[in-house]
């Protein structure tokens, strides 16, 4: 007699001759009901673990062949066990039953619910916020299904940013089990598309026993999915910061949407990154029809717009049904609910004034600017939309300027500040908190090359990444200043801000303020995450009447009121016009 059983989903299989005496049996213990007949000598039945257990002792060893097994999935489920995982598990403090899985590193209480979900779901979203460690979740759960279906060979392709391939390989080297019984193969598809596809064939036509993990950036995915989609069928795809598949058509979404896994899974810290329609992309994925069959009728049903702001999204309108569709699919805890496991963040700010130079550059171009908007927008009228395109390019020089890029010629030629008020200003802060490993959050890649030649000249150990990095580049750039201490990584925000371990530092600066709360929430979890043990301190570094005291003033309004559900940085109430200027006057 073979038994082996899953706590959420108890499905007893029955095999033999016993089948209808043991039917019978099963009634009058109660609370066992048929399921699914296969044949004539196989059926299913489910039941409460209490239930189970009284089974076991009333049979003995007098049934030949007895199975209970995650993969009846496909037959049955214990709905009353899953509603308490999906719905006690979104508490990060309770801890579920063991199921006799394997670890190789100890989960906490949180990241078992998160695995057994992912594990339990065809398709679904693992919406716990930067930091609590899906990418553990994921590996645990692949590599404990595996070990439970007792197949010989499983592939796990991964679907994750560029920079972020050689994270997820590291990642699994750390997590993944070693069993005598499990080994895993890591491929990290790099080098020509021709190449890339044949080591797919290759990896599809002959299987090595054990987890095949395959990881592939998004950029690549249109070009491969021929190759991808076959060997990844009746597979585990995996998907990381899937917020970007938030748009139905573009050429990454669609060629995700000719895939036929097994199961998808789809991990994002910010699932509504733009507006609340993202929500429906990511779920038409895993679940078609949930929310709705079409965008359209999903911004009917969910969307709220504004008419005074030209249609943009302000706001969700049948909130509670939404979140009810949402919880059959998605998972979601933040860091907050975490304090008690995760060390927390302490906010700072360091307020600088420019030199004479840079104020005297800076003004200057204030002042045209104003000029300039004013006489293209009369008082009355509302900016065009390539006016506004004009002014937020113009936006980038004064913001340039106040990090030290005083001019720049129509030939390309840059002037830099003699003074660098800002970039000197974080070798203060680095000699300040004890001359720690830190990391700084920049926009411009020419102000990063600065920021490391002077850090050169002080004696500094400084990395720096940007989108001109190649990816293996970057990883052994973080792997250099992990090791090394009392370094500065100096990161371009929209490259290294997502998907990064970066819990060996617990200092970090923003040396430009971030346009949106997505990009300020995905650089500073970076840092605050599972596996740090030192509180994280965040520091804004501001110049005094530039334009970093409206930007940062209007940042921390939208995340205050969480409002993560529109990219409209402006008040509603009052002129786009008016507002454009006082941005200007930093005021």
């Amino acid at each position: 007699m073979r038994i082996d059983y899953n706590p959420w989903v108890r499905v007893l299989k029955v095999v033999g001759p016993e089948t209808y005496s043991l039917r019978v049996m099963l009634r009058k213990i109660g609370g066992w009901y048929d399921v699914k007949n296969i044949d004539e000598k196989r059926w299913y039945f489910r039941a409460t673990l209490e239930q189970y257990n009284r089974l076991i002792e009333r049979l003995g060893a007098s049934v030949s062949e007895l199975e209970i097994t995650p993969q009846t999935l496909k037959w049955a489920r214990d709905e009353t066990a899953r509603q308490e995982l999906l719905h006690r598990g979104r508490d990060p403090k309770y801890v579920p039953p063991s199921v006799g899985w394997r670890f190789k590193t100890a989960p906490r209480g949180y990241q078992v619910a998160g695995s057994y979900f992912l594990a339990d779901s065809d398709g679904c979203i693992l919406g716990d916020g930067c930091g609590l460690g899906k990418t553990k979740m994921a590996i645990d759960a692949a590599t404990n299904l595996f070990i439970e279906c007792g197949k010989p060979h499983r592939v796990v392709g991964v679907i994750c940013p560029n920079g972020a391939r050689y994270q997820w390989a590291e990642e699994i080297e750390k997590h993944a089990s070693v069993e005598s019984d499990v080994r895993h193969y890591i491929d990290v598809l790099e080098g020509e598309t021709g190449a890339r596809k044949l080591k797919l064939d290759v990896i599809r036509r002959m299987p090595q026993p054990g987890i095949s993990w395959v990881v592939v950036n998004y950029e690549s995915v249109r070009l491969l999915i021929p190759h991808l989609g076959p060997l990844l069928e009746r597979q585990i795809a995996v998907f990381d910061e899937a917020h970007r598949l938030k748009t139905w058509n573009t050429q990454v979404t669609v060629a995700v949407r000719k895939m036929r896994p097994e199961k998808l899974w789809l991990m994002t810290g910010t699932p509504v990154a733009n507006t609340v329609v993202d929500l429906w992309s990511l779920t038409q994925l895993v679940r078609p029809g949930l929310l709705a069959t079409t965008e359209a009728e999903f911004e009917k049903l969910y969307v709220k717009r504004s008419a005074q702001a030209g249609g943009k999204v302000v706001g969700v309108k049948n909130e509670d049904l939404l979140k009810r569709r949402l919880s059959q699919v998605m998972m979601s805890r933040r860091l907050l609910d975490c304090e008690d496991q995760i060390p927390p963040m302490v906010f700072q700010k360091r307020i600088v004034g420019l030199s004479q130079e840079e104020r005297k550059a800076y003004n200057a171009m204030r002042d045209s600017l104003i000029a300039w908007f004013e006489e293209e927008v009369p008082e009355g009228q509302e900016p065009t939309m390539t006016q506004a395109k004009t002014f937020g390019e113009r936006l980038i020089r004064l913001r340039q300027i106040s990090g030290g890029l005083v001019s720049q010629g129509q030939d390309k030629a840059k002037a830099w500040s003699k003074h660098m008020t800002k970039a000197r200003e974080l070798r203060e802060i680095w000699e300040d908190y004890g001359k720690q490993r830190m990391v700084v959050w920049c926009a411009y890649v020419d102000v990063l090359h600065q920021i490391e030649e002077l850090n050169a000249d002080a004696g500094i150990p400084t990395h720096i990444i940007h989108g001109g990095v190649p990816a293996k580049k970057r990883h052994e750039k973080i792997t250099a200043w992990k090791k090394q201490d009392g370094a500065m990584l100096v990161c371009q925000v929209d490259t290294a801000g997502e998907a990064l371990n970066l819990q060996d530092a617990a200092l970090q600066v923003f040396f430009d303020v971030p346009y949106t709360p997505k990009q300020r929430f995905q650089a500073y979890h970076r840092l605050q995450r599972w596996g740090q043990t030192k509180t994280v301190i965040v520091i804004d570094l501001i110049c005094r009447n530039t334009l970093d005291v409206p930007q940062l003033r209007a940042l921390e309004w939208k995340m205050k009121t969480a409002d993560e559900l529109t990219e409209e940085c402006f008040n509603q109430d009052r002129s786009l016009r008016e507002q454009m200027i006082e941005i200007l006057k930093g005021e």
